[in-house]
This record gives structure tokens, C-alpha cells and sequence, in this order.
């Protein structure tokens, strides 16, 4: 039997806003953190304005960081 897949927002609507709001920080965190764009994010959690997205800027990589992580994961891969 395959077990049924809950959406994460829809487990966390179950749940307190505290923990909700705790929870959904969490991902955009790690949204930015991944390089999902701001706008992105802003959509996912709902967020009316930009500025409270922003929070998040601090977590998104640097266009070097970025760059870097492309160059050190694009070469050829040895298990090819």
C-alpha cells in the first residue's frame, strides 16, 4: 500500500501558529539557503508584502557562492 502524502501545508495548518510559524520559517530558510529565488519564497509562504520575505535574503547564496558551487559541481562526474 502506498501511504498517503500529506502537502506541508496543509500538515502545518493542523497544527498551533506557533509551531506553524516556526515551521514554515524553517523552510523558507532552507529555501534560500537552496537558492530559490525571493519571489518564490514570498509566493510559497504566502507573504503579502516583499519586506517580509526579505528575511530570508541573508540566507540566499552570493551570485560568487553561487558560481562557486556551479563550477565545483559541473565537472565530469567519475561514477559516469
Amino acid at each position: 500500500m502506498v501511504p498517503f502524502v500529506v502537502p506541508i501545508w496543509a500538515k502545518l495548518s493542523q497544527r498551533g501558529r506557533t509551531q506553524r510559524a516556526s515551521e514554515s520559517h524553517t523552510f523558507g530558510t532552507r529555501c534560500a539557503a537552496a537558492g530559490v529565488p525571493l519571489r518564490t519564497i514570498q509566493e510559497w509562504l504566502g507573504h503579502r508584502d516583499f519586506k517580509t520575505t526579505l528575511i530570508y535574503a541573508d540566507y540566499a547564496p552570493s551570485q560568487h557562492e553561487a558560481e562557486m558551487i556551479e563550477r565545483a559541481f559541473s565537472g565530469p562526474r567519475s561514477w559516469d
